[in-house]
């Protein structure tokens, strides 16, 4: 038995939107595996914030069209309840504001002067008084809400779920019109 494989043609907008979906799945799955990590960590722990940026970026990516690739369908950005839907609506908000633009508002740095003196705890407990030997600077950026990390893994489940059944029904449209039944006597 013979095997065919059909590759995407860029010029053809179904082909465009059905590789769009393929890799939303991957999108959705790496946003999934990326929150479970940062769920794990607990407190401030900078590789923390960073999964969830990570998360952020995969999830929101498939609702942003590119000079690459188009949106996928808005029906995957309607919801049964409207809690997921302003989980969604959050997600890709604050990959808009707080980590692909870094809207000024939502970021505080203060800048520091060398000479000054700052107060500090050390690793045993201690209170320490230290003196800047060079100009610095301290920032506060904004920090995605924990009570918000689980409804996002449930959100990033159900996306690809969704996404998985909307590519394989356009798979079945797009390769009906390649797979002819034989004709037969």
């Amino acid at each position: 038995m013979a095997s065919h494989f059909y590759l995407p043609d860029a010029a053809k907008p179904r082909h465009k939107q059905l590789k769009r979906l393929i890799l939303a799945v991957r999108d959705m799955q790496q946003a999934g595996s990326a929150l479970k990590a940062a769920a794990a960590l607990k407190g401030d722990d900078p590789i923390r914030a960073h999964l969830i940026s990570i998360a952020v970026v995969y999830y929101a990516r498939p609702f942003v069209p590119t000079r690459g690739y188009p949106r996928i369908s808005g029906k995957l950005e309607r919801f049964d309840d409207s809690s997921t839907k302003k989980t969604h609506d959050f997600v890709c908000g604050w990959r808009d504001a707080a980590v692909a633009h870094s809207e000024d508002q939502l970021n505080d740095v203060e800048f520091i002067p060398k000479g000054s003196k700052i107060q500090m705890r050390t690793a045993d407990g201690k209170e320490a008084e230290l003196t800047l030997a060079s100009h610095g600077e301290f920032y506060r950026g904004p920090k995605f809400p924990s009570s918000l990390i689980d409804r996002f893994i449930d959100l990033c489940a159900l996306q690809e779920g969704r996404i998985k059944s909307e590519t394989s029904r356009q798979k079945e449209e797009l390769f009906h019109e390649f797979i002819k039944p034989p004709k037969t006597g």
